[in-house]
């Protein structure tokens, strides 16, 4: 009998970019339009069974490449983009201490059989593919016939997002989920629903999303009269709905964090070009913590005493229990610590989360994120353009729990 592993009923995709796989790429120089469909076959194995593996196409529309299109070939990246995203995540679902997690739009389920690997106790995945959930549960179940240790494996045929909720009662209790290459496939209707789905369904206590990020190697194709430009955009694959680049991917991931109880503990991606690193990773990754009451002393409800409406500069400098200079030597940034913190400076990339009030030199109170029952933390990555150079350079040396204040010359204030 025949097994369909994956099927499509229409893709676009330019032939010399190395999207298509070698096998189509022959194919598709052999197919005529119109013409009947072209199989190669070959003798190989799935899942370790002797079989006749068959590749069948139909070529219904060849486009000539425009003469003013400059396309970027794709690199090759070693190891695999897959395997960094998959190394990432694992990476990351060690540091917390995770060990159970559901894998949400699992495809076959290669990282489900490496989280068995790793001796997760509990691992969940849904698609709605119905032949790649029979996939991810041969590989699941091979996985535990291998464990050393009592594992458990569900995988579920199922879309997340809408009333199908079959796959619900595996996950109650699950610490982490993990969305994979699957934010930019979403309708705009679903990617709304997604946040209340994710976060206040499941609340788990971390959360990883990977997404392309259109800032790496964009393909830009001169065209006329196509937006009152003259450019478009070129999606990485046909099906994507989106691909945002680092500045709209973080926006997006900042408010889902404040809207729904989260903290975005860290931004990161995998998959660097050589000699590009200004553009960013090919996949980018943020790491979504859960806060609960009292999990951080940024909850309490009153700012620290002397952060009034105007205060005396020289008694912040004259009460400092130490003060060292930040930046360039002479430049004029020092910081003034008033209580000192505990643990370990936080390392140069890392998400760092504080409370802050802003003067100006005559004392006057200009902003302020914690008053009353109001609390507005700011959140920024070590090194990154969110924050000022003053903020940058004086987290850099904090510890938690540290009170410092910082005198900046308006070069570093904004």
């Amino acid at each position: 009998d025949a097994l369909v592993l994956e099927t499509c009923q229409h893709m676009t995709a330019v032939v010399g970019s190395r999207v298509l796989h070698p096998c189509l790429e022959v194919l598709v120089g052999m197919a005529q339009v119109g013409g009947p469909a072209l199989v190669l076959a070959q003798e190989g194995e799935y899942e370790q069974v002797p079989c006749t593996q068959q590749l069948r196409i139909e070529v219904i529309h060849l486009a000539p490449p425009a003469p003013s299109a400059s396309l970027r070939i794709p690199i090759r990246f070693d190891p695999p983009l897959w395997r960094q995203r998959q190394d990432y995540i694992m990476r990351v679902l060690a540091e917390h201490g995770i060990r159970s997690a559901v894998d949400l739009g699992c495809g076959d389920g290669q990282l489900l059989e490496a989280l068995l690997g790793a001796e997760f106790e509990h691992v969940v995945g849904v698609d709605h593919s119905e032949t790649r959930v029979k996939a991810a549960r041969r590989r699941t179940e091979a996985a535990i016939s291998k464990g050393r240790v009592l594992q458990k494996a569900d995988v579920f045929h199922a879309d997340f997002l809408r009333s199908d909720n079959t796959w619900a009662a595996a996950v109650d209790g699950i610490e982490a989920v993990v969305l994979c290459e699957v934010l930019e496939h979403l309708p705009e209707g679903l990617l709304a629903r997604l946040p209340t789905v994710l976060f206040h369904t499941l609340r788990p206590r971390v959360v990883v999303v990977s997404t392309p990020n259109s800032d790496f190697g964009q393909h830009v194709f001169d065209k006329d009269g196509l937006d009152g430009h003259g450019t478009c955009q070129q999606f990485r694959h046909s099906d994507h709905e989106r691909e945002w680049t680092r500045d709209e991917f973080n926006d997006w991931a900042e408010t889902t964090a404040d809207e729904c109880g989260y903290l975005v503990a860290e931004f990161g991606g995998v998959g660097q070009e050589p000699g590009r690193e200004g553009q960013g990773p090919c996949s980018q990754m943020a790491v979504f913590v859960r806060l609960s009451k009292g999990d951080s002393p940024l909850e309490q409800s009153a700012a620290p005493d002397g952060m009034g409406a105007q205060i005396d500069v020289t008694h912040v400098v004259s009460n400092a229990l130490r003060w060292e200079g930040l930046g360039e030597a002479g430049c004029g940034l020092w910081k003034y610590v008033h209580r000192e913190g505990s643990g370990d400076q936080p390392p140069q990339h890392s998400r760092v989360t504080l409370h802050y009030a802003t003067y100006l030199s005559s004392g006057q109170r200009m902003d302020i994120s914690r008053e009353g029952k109001r609390s507005a933390p700011r959140a920024f990555q070590l090194g990154g353009r969110q924050a000022p150079p003053a903020w940058q350079l004086a987290a850099a040396t904090m510890r938690p729990g540290e009170l410092a204040w910082v005198k900046s010359p308006p070069c570093y204030s904004f």
